[in-house]
């Protein structure tokens, strides 16, 4: 169970990661419209996962490498904007396909359902 102080943090980088994507995201991934879901810092505050969701692209994992790419960059933007942390923790970033998921489960239950009124049907 993560602490309260974790969440807060968590929370925190995740609101200030979010305003600097939408400063300088552009140059970093073009077009594509880059969401931060979900921040997770570890007990010991030594590694914060950040988890993105990706529209407007052809291929997320484009973007996704574009991140990674600036990471760096990124990181160096959360320490200024984020003093009151001793050490800033290293980062991970992971795709969120929760979306694309749940559009694929609605899919199935659609088709299953036309199958079983076709067959009820016919």
């Amino acid at each position: 169970m993560d602490s309260r102080r974790q969440n807060k943090i968590g929370s925190l980088m995740k609101e200030t990661l979010t305003e600097i994507l939408y400063r300088e995201g552009r140059e970093i991934y073009g077009t594509a419209m880059v969401s931060v879901t979900n921040a997770w810092v570890s007990s010991d505050l030594s590694l914060a996962r950040f988890y993105f969701s990706i529209y407007n692209t052809e291929n997320s994992d484009i973007v996704m490498a574009q991140l990674n790419e600036a990471m760096p960059q990124l990181k160096r933007s959360l320490v200024s904007r984020m003093r009151d942390l001793r050490k800033m923790p290293e980062f991970e970033f992971y795709l969120d396909d929760t979306i694309e998921q749940a559009e694929h489960i609605e899919k199935l239950f659609k088709k299953i359902h036309e199958e079983d009124s076709r067959i009820k049907n016919g």
